[in-house]
């Protein structure tokens, strides 16, 4: 923008120093200055395929070194699994350059997701629709070249439950290569 800005203004000192006719003494119209919008670039490329750990760091498939870039975005799948369009957010954290989300899979009522329009997130695993909206939320991660740290649990609950519901992530998640299950 700036950079068009500087154009522009640079262009009116040349046109109002230009010996030319003016557009009224000429039959033929000036040709308009052509500004082209800048096209920002993802500032990494995108991840893709599984990592691996030697010692203490993780790799990726060409055997270099993988780099954590990571966003908090705690009530992310909470709101994807209300139905809210995500994308925008998706844009804003690769645009800037960000690789991993940190998403919480559940809230305590204490938590206070309802300021953020979020009502229903303290056992979104009893919704009927909520395996096949994680597998969807880590596959749109993935097609944007993003992975995903899921944190299953976020407060303590009975046993079984959280037994069966991180047993359940883990078999959701271990069909995509973009997720970290975190416990």
């Amino acid at each position: 923008f700036v950079e068009a800005v500087a154009c522009a203004a640079a262009l009116g000192l040349l046109t109002g120093c230009n010996s030319a006719p003016s557009p009224e003494a000429s039959s033929q119209p000036l040709p308009l200055p052509q500004v082209q919008a800048s096209v920002f670039q993802r500032p990494f490329t995108p991840e893709s395929g599984p990592l691996h750990v030697e010692g203490r760091h993780f790799y990726d498939a060409a055997n270099q070194v993988w780099r954590w870039r990571g966003a908090t975005q705690f009530l992310l799948f909470a709101r994807y699994l209300n139905g809210e369009d995500i994308s925008p957010q998706l844009d804003w954290l690769v645009d800037r350059g960000f690789n991993v989300l940190r998403v919480f899979g559940e809230v305590p009522g204490g938590f206070r997701a309802g300021e953020y329009g979020i009502t229903n997130y303290e056992r979104p695993f009893e919704r009927p629709d909520f395996d096949t909206k994680l597998r969807a939320f880590f596959q749109l991660l993935a097609d944007r070249g993003l992975r995903c740290e899921y944190t299953v649990l976020t407060y303590a609950d009975a046993a079984d439950i959280m037994r069966a519901h991180v047993q359940r992530v883990y078999d959701i998640a271990a069909s995509h290569w973009n997720v970290f299950v975190e416990v």
